[in-house]
């Protein structure tokens, strides 16, 4: 039995999306492109030809002072957007029935900008003297409301609840 080779050639316009920058040279391209079509359940096996050899211009500083500089803006657009999210949560917040903050700490954050977290300090008739609670809002999870928050004590008390948006009300 002989094992006969078809050849089909095929024209296609293949966006490449990396989390991690461009290609250093079209021949990184070509390597990785081949890779990932060469490895298949059929045996089939792919060369590649690039017509416009300029695809790749990330060998070039300026290009990758531009990319880096989009970068860097685009992760303050989302930090903004997230801290204000987190901002939302907390100032909507009902830390309980007589509890009143006194005072607050700045947010610290995940490097992905989903957990923001503070710590706030409350007093209640309930309890004397401060109490230090750890305020977490988690953008990455939604519950009934959209986004989670919640404010919890060292011994892991659960203090308020977290309020429906105005729209859910």
């Amino acid at each position: 039995m002989t094992n006969n080779t078809t050849q089909i050639s095929v024209s296609a316009k293949i966006t490449v999306n990396s989390s991690v920058g461009a290609f250093q040279s079209v021949d990184g391209l070509k390597r990785w492109m081949s890779a990932c079509l060469n490895c298949n359940p059929n045996h089939a096996t792919v060369g590649i030809e690039i017509e416009q050899e300029n695809l790749c211009a990330s060998d070039d500083p300026a290009y990758q002072a531009q990319i880096a500089g989009l970068m860097a803006m685009t992760a303050t657009l989302n930090a903004s957007a997230r801290q204000e999210k987190a901002d939302a949560l907390y100032q909507n917040y009902d830390f309980g029935e007589d509890v009143v903050v006194t005072a607050a700490e700045k947010w610290s954050h995940t490097r992905d900008y989903c957990q923001w977290m503070r710590v706030v300090y409350v007093e209640s008739k309930a309890v004397q003297g401060s109490q230090k609670l750890y305020f977490s809002a988690n953008l990455g999870v939604s519950g009934d409301y959209g986004p989670l928050a919640c404010a919890i004590d060292a011994r892991g008390n659960i203090w308020g609840t977290q309020k429906a948006p105005e729209s859910n009300r």
